[in-house]
């Protein structure tokens, strides 16, 4: 079965639709009961006029059965439209969801991406729409409301025209008119029910068209319900009290005024077509009628009366519930349109309030960031302070330490020098004491030799061996003595290597006292920080003063411990000369002992002469046994002597690199400060030079800007001579014009005028030359001008241009001074100094 979908939406479908699903629900039920008992009331009236003979009989004809048929068709395709209606409205709900679903999350998608005045503005343009659609449906539910009573008070009109024809047609015996009037009535009040149904959405004005009408079918139902219950209960009584009227009014009462009695509620217009019609029909009344029929034709129309009015009381009933609900509808949405109007003040109030506090909180933030900054350059400038004059303590309380060294180290080199100078009188006393003595006793000892030689030289003579060992034994006794001063000379020389190693020392000494300290280092850095601080408050300089710090102070550190090695090295020195100086006491005093020894060995054979001759052999053995103990101490001798020499050149190779390596790092640490103190005072006299330049040339430009300005002011009197030498030439001019025409008018004095002419033509001529000359000079003065312009934009370039050149010196001696306060890229080590 093909359905039909092109279905017309009413207003009240539209409000249904936008209202909540429980009062749509309630709606469809409603309409579906309504839509069912005008189904079942139009199929018991056609089964009331079917073709049954009875309606107990089980016989049923041919007309009834199809009636029947139709009747339970009718019914299942009511019941489909209604099932089909339902899924359609559930569906279009369920699309109306989904569709209001859908927008929401647009919207708050697109929200998300929106800012505080566009969100302001979507919201007053959803108000707005809002608004207007309301008013849309305000409209169109006010138009059906007002069509609505309109069929209602046609309808209305229409049954009461229809009651009195009827009430017209019974009395006139027309029984088949009110069947069809009966019947039409039914068709009305079906449609009656239709039209409630599609007015069920009806809201506000419908009680000012209906108000006194409703009230008056009220109180015209309660009187009608009255009277018809009053009639029914008490007929007979009715009865009698007519006749007895009949019986004393006779033919004066009629039924109008029982027909006005009881049709109170008429308008009337109404009572006057009853008038109208009735006028035959007291004709009527007046014959032998009964009043019986009268009386029930009263109760029926009292019957009816009641039906009607049930059902204007079910009606009304139905229409005070739409209203409720279309009330309900309109306070729920005037209240979210209200909360969404509240909302959207509320929202701007907000965003008003949350632009003020981020602006605040904005200007909030800028004053504490300034106040932080303030307070950190403050901080930073304490703490630099605090720095500077903590490592002026350092430094002096340094300087102090340094000095009580210093003065521990004059003392300690005090007492070296004493105990040198008591040393190396004790040599040279020791040695010139065993030279004076031993050289008159070797001499002895070589003249008793010499004079036992001659004495016994045959003996000698023949005897090889005995005149070989004399010989072996005098060389030995000359190597002796050269050895002794070899010795003798190595002491003198180590004697001046010490001293030359103290005076060393102590010139080290005074150029580390006459050394600018620690602290006079630091003051220029410290001033320069100071007044960096002061004067500009720039993070990198102070940085880079701060960088120039540490090194001086990491270079001090160095240069106390080198000074600290170099003193150790000194000490060990002096230790190691100390203990050779004893050595060689002890050697030396070994030898002398030796020597002495031997001298008196030589002296007791001297006194045994003539033993020794008789015993010569026992003397060559002595001989041997003294040139073998010889020639091992000498070998001995010399092995220390080379032991000795070499630790000497090793102490002196140490001592020389030792202080070139504090030379060097004393040039270094020194040098570079006196070069970039020279290199600052040099970049100050050029920055001078440059500055004293551009202080020339702004005076040379001003000189010519005033040699400019006397011209200027020349030119403009020259022109102002100009303008009065024109003015003068046009009044001559015109002079002479004036003259002219007095001369033409004064042609017999022409002779007698032609030399004042003649003179006036001359002025005139040397007034030209004159004007002539003035142009020319003019024009000189202009070209003059032209020239000096061009010379002022070529002055005014090369300005610019020694300008650029100046400052690109200045840039580039800038960054040569930071070139040079950069620290080095290697540093020395100090600890390689006495490896």
């Amino acid at each position: 079965m093909e359905v039909d979908y092109s279905v017309v939406v009413s207003p009240s479908t539209m409000a249904d639709l936008n209202a909540s699903p429980r009062s749509s629900t309630g709606a469809a039920s409603r309409s579906r009961r309504q839509s069912v008992g005008f189904n079942e009331r139009t199929s018991s009236h056609n089964s009331r006029h079917s073709g049954r003979i009875s309606g107990r009989s089980s016989v049923r004809d041919e007309a009834q059965t199809s009636d029947e048929l139709f009747r339970k068709q009718r019914v299942v395709r009511c019941m489909q439209i209604e099932r089909e209606r339902a899924a359609r409205s559930k569906m279009e709900r369920a699309e109306h969801d989904d569709w209001l679903r859908l927008r929401s999350v647009e919207r708050s998608e697109v929200v998300k991406h929106m800012t505080d005045e566009q969100i302001v503005e979507l919201l007053q343009r959803e108000a707005r729409e809002i608004e207007r659609e309301r008013l849309e449906a305000e409209e169109a539910i006010r138009r059906g409301v007002e069509e609505a009573a309109a069929r209602q008070r046609q309808r209305t009109s229409q049954n009461l025209n229809n009651r009195s024809s009827t009430e017209f047609s019974h009395r006139g015996g027309q029984r088949p008119l009110a069947s069809d009037i009966a019947n039409r009535t039914w068709t009305d009040s079906g449609d009656t029910v239709g039209d409630r149904m599609r007015a069920s959405a009806d809201i506000k004005s419908v009680t000012k068209p209906l108000g006194p009408q409703r009230a008056g079918t009220e109180a015209g139902s309660k009187a009608l319900t009255k009277p018809s219950t009053a009639a029914v209960g008490k007929f007979p009584q009715a009865l009698a009290t007519a006749a007895d009227v009949h019986l004393t009014s006779g033919d004066k009462l009629t039924p109008k005024g029982s027909t006005t009695h009881v049709r109170g509620d008429e308008p009337p217009g109404a009572n006057n077509s009853a008038t109208t019609t009735t006028a035959p029909v007291t004709d009527v009344a007046t014959s032998t009628r009964s009043r019986l029929e009268r009386l029930s034709d009263i109760v029926a129309k009292l019957q009816r009366a009641q039906e009607d009015a049930l059902a204007l009381r079910g009606e009304m009933k139905s229409l005070k519930q739409a209203q409720q609900e279309a009330e309900m509808r309109f306070r729920v949405e005037s209240e979210r349109a209200d909360n969404e109007a509240k909302a959207k003040r509320m929202f701007a109030k907000r965003a008003d309030t949350y632009k003020a506090s981020v602006e605040e909180l904005q200007r909030k933030t800028a004053e504490v960031e300034a106040e932080l900054r303030t307070l950190r350059q403050r901080e930073t400038r304490n703490q630099t302070m605090q720095k500077v004059k903590d490592e002026l303590k350092m430094a002096t309380e340094q300087i102090r330490a340094l000095e009580e060294e210093n003065k521990d180290l004059k003392d300690r080199h005090q007492r070296l020098h004493d105990e040198n100078a008591r040393l190396s009188s004790n040599v040279r006393r020791i040695s010139g004491a065993s030279q004076g003595e031993l050289l008159p006793e070797f001499e002895g000892i070589f003249e008793g030799v010499s004079g036992d030689m001659n004495a016994s030289g045959s003996e000698m003579r023949n005897t090889g061996q005995d005149r070989e060992a004399l010989g072996s034994f005098v060389v030995k006794y000359n190597m002796l003595v050269d050895q002794f001063e070899e010795l003798q000379r190595q002491s003198a020389e180590q004697q001046l290597e010490l001293q030359r190693i103290i005076s060393e020392n102590k010139e080290l000494k005074n150029r580390s006292q006459g050394q600018p300290p620690a602290a006079s280092k630091r003051q220029p850095v410290s001033e320069a920080t100071v007044r960096s601080e002061g004067t500009f408050g720039d993070g990198k300089e102070i940085e880079h003063l701060r960088w120039e710090a540490r090194k001086y102070k990491q270079e001090a550190i160095e240069t106390r411990k080198e000074l600290k090695a170099l003193k150790e090295s000194s000490e060990n020195e002096i230790s190691s000369l100390k203990e050779w100086c004893e050595r060689l006491k002890v050697k030396c005093k070994r030898q002398t002992d030796d020597i002495k020894k031997y001298m008196s060995q030589n002296k007791a054979v001297d006194a045994t002469k003539g033993e020794t001759k008789k015993k010569s052999p026992d003397t060559a053995e002595d001989v041997d046994g003294a040139k073998a103990a010889c020639a091992a101490e000498v070998g001995r001798l010399q092995d220390e002597i080379l032991q000795l020499r070499s630790r000497l050149s090793e102490s002196t190779k140490k001592e020389q690199a030792a202080i070139s390596l504090a030379e060097s790092l004393k040039r270094e640490k020194v040098d570079p400060y006196s070069r970039d103190k020279r290199k600052e005072e040099e970049l100050q006299r050029q920055v001078d030079t440059l500055t004293r330049t551009v202080k020339e040339r702004r005076e040379a430009e001003a000189r010519w800007k005033e040699s400019q300005q006397a011209t200027e002011n020349e030119l403009k009197s020259l022109l102002a001579e100009l303008t009065a030498s024109r003015k003068t030439i046009e009044n001559l001019k015109h002079e002479v014009s004036s003259l002219r025409e007095e001369q033409k008018a004064c042609t017999p004095l022409k002779q007698e005028h032609s030399d004042e002419n003649a003179e006036l033509r001359l002025t005139v001529t040397a007034i030209n030359t004159e004007n002539e000359e003035l142009r020319e000079k003019i024009a000189t003065l202009q070209k003059e001008l032209e020239e000096l312009r061009r010379r002022y934009i070529d002055l005014e370039r090369e300005a610019e241009e020694r300008n650029a050149n100046a400052q690109k010196e200045i840039n580039e001696l800038r960054r040569e001074n930071e070139n040079l306060r950069r620290p080095p890229a290697t540093k020395v080590n100090s600890n390689k100094c006495c490896q």
